[in-house]
């Protein structure tokens, strides 16, 4: 083998070795918390029925590695946490003993039933908050409106329901992997500006809120000041302590 030929191959090598670092420094642990149910349907377990049905079909996505709904049922007890948690820092801490870098939580808002002759369609309401496992701030709020098919009319309650939990679920689960905007990483810092690998095409924006974050900590906040397809630079307004290459990039909601 010549001398070029090797240098080819040992930087191909280089970039693979350093694209697979990437990869595996963005994959993250998702936790998925019990949906409640609000839509006074006066019919238990649907909460869990939908949270069940939506972590399985996480449980397919290979970019992320999900923590089973067991371990964090069993922490949640362990620690005596009752949901709903109500504050930044009660997701944090909860995050912090189940190693979370997301949490998934929400709710069923509303069950609807139109009758018709060819039977009942049931439409549900479901809310969604997606959570930054080290701030406990929001990231991304949505709602999902899915319905089921015509079911028979003599059907129960509890069936009708379940019903379209199942085709709900898989709305839920498409629309976290649509709006969960990808956690970016540093690529470099030039005075209070830090350039990061995402841009347009994950669906970062101008003025998009942002906190930075090293392990478990949030090392600064900012906003994005100027924005390309697949780069983005981020005006830095507070620093905890100073950034670095290869530290996390979230989007959030607000401060």
């Amino acid at each position: 083998m010549n001398v070029l030929n090797l240098n080819k191959k040992i930087i191909l090598t280089t970039v693979l070795l350093f694209t697979s670092i990437l990869s595996e420094a963005t994959k993250e642990n998702w936790a998925v918390l019990p949906f409640e149910d609000n839509s006074k349907s006066y019919e238990a377990g649907l909460g869990r029925y939908l949270t069940e049905k939506i972590s399985k079909l996480l449980l397919l996505d290979k970019s992320v590695l999900l923590i089973s709904d067991d371990a964090v049922s069993n922490t949640l007890n362990k620690l005596d946490m009752q949901l709903p948690l109500l504050t930044e820092n009660q997701y944090s801490f909860l995050s912090s003993q189940v190693n979370a870098d997301l949490i998934i939580t929400g709710s069923i808002n509303e069950f609807k039933q139109t009758k018709k002759n060819q039977g009942t369609l049931v439409e549900a309401t479901i809310a969604i908050r997606l959570i930054d496992g080290v701030s406990g701030k929001v990231c991304n709020k949505m709602i999902v409106k899915s319905n089921s098919t015509y079911q028979d009319s003599r059907s129960s309650r509890i069936d009708l329901f379940k019903n379209v939990l199942i085709q709900a679920s898989f709305d839920v689960a498409k629309t976290i992997k649509e709006n969960n905007l990808s956690v970016a990483l540093v690529q470099n810092i030039l005075t209070n500006l830090a350039f990061i690998n995402s841009g347009k095409n994950k669906g970062y924006y101008l003025g998009l809120p942002v906190i930075v974050i090293r392990g478990k900590k949030v090392v600064a906040k900012g906003i994005v000041k100027e924005i390309e397809p697949d780069s983005a630079a981020i005006a830095i307004d507070t620093v905890v302590s100073g950034i670095q290459p290869l530290d996390k990039v979230r989007p959030i909601v607000a401060f």
